[in-house]
């Protein structure tokens, strides 16, 4: 005779229990991923790069602002010579002389414009280096702690805490130490080519033909 209580069972076991560990399957498969957090701008600080980093945009701009000066004195005395001579003017030659006037005062604040766009790359050059450098040994400490995911909370600055376990800034710092080091990261010593590379207008031929006697 057939045991139908056995067949019973395992007809349970199929309808409950496979679903079940479907489920659970389920669960584990599609997990919440596992979240890291790192505080970039601390480890910048404490490795001393963000201190080497400023002295760069010191010396940068220090080159900027000389270069700057320099085209601003070029462009003074036409200025000058362009409003003296408006007053014996015509209503034509003074609409002239005006146009002459707000076109080098117009390659000036372009000059400064482009010294001020070229900054910003600048840094932002100077910061990619530091990713660059950072962001293995990151990737190295999230690996070991199986993180799927590792946010920056010094830019994002919506992270209003992270419990001690799931923040790596103490353990990137003790790693990048020996891997941000003068020699690795020596070309942040200097600005990296020239100040800012602006054009250097030569204010002695005004823009609309020169300075007519």
């Amino acid at each position: 005779m057939v045991d139908e209580s056995k067949y019973r069972k395992l007809y349970d076991v199929a309808l409950y229990g496979i679903p079940l560990l479907l489920i659970v399957a389920g669960i584990y498969f599609v997990r919440s991923p596992k979240v890291g957090v790192v505080n970039m701008d601390r480890v910048a600080q404490e490795i001393g790069v963000a201190d080497r980093v400023r002295e760069c945009e010191r010396k940068w701009m220090n080159g900027a602002f000389a270069q700057l000066n320099e085209i601003s004195e070029r462009a003074r005395p036409q200025v000058a010579a362009l409003e003296a001579r408006l007053a014996s003017s015509d209503e034509a030659g003074k609409k002239s002389l005006q146009e002459q006037i707000r076109r080098l005062q117009t390659e000036v604040q372009s000059a400064a414009d482009r010294s001020r766009q070229e900054f910003q790359l600048y840094r932002d050059g100077l910061r990619h280096q530091f990713k660059v450098k950072i962001d293995p040994v990151v990737g190295r400490i999230a690996s070991s702690r199986h993180y799927d995911v590792v946010i920056d909370a010094s830019e994002v600055r919506t992270v209003a805490f992270a419990r001690p376990g799931v923040d790596i800034t103490g353990e990137v710092i003790k790693a990048s130490r020996s891997v941000v080091s003068n020699l690795d990261f020596g070309v942040l010593s200097e600005p990296t080519g020239k100040t800012p590379a602006m054009s250097r207008k030569d204010f002695s031929s005004p823009a609309s033909g020169g300075v007519k006697k």
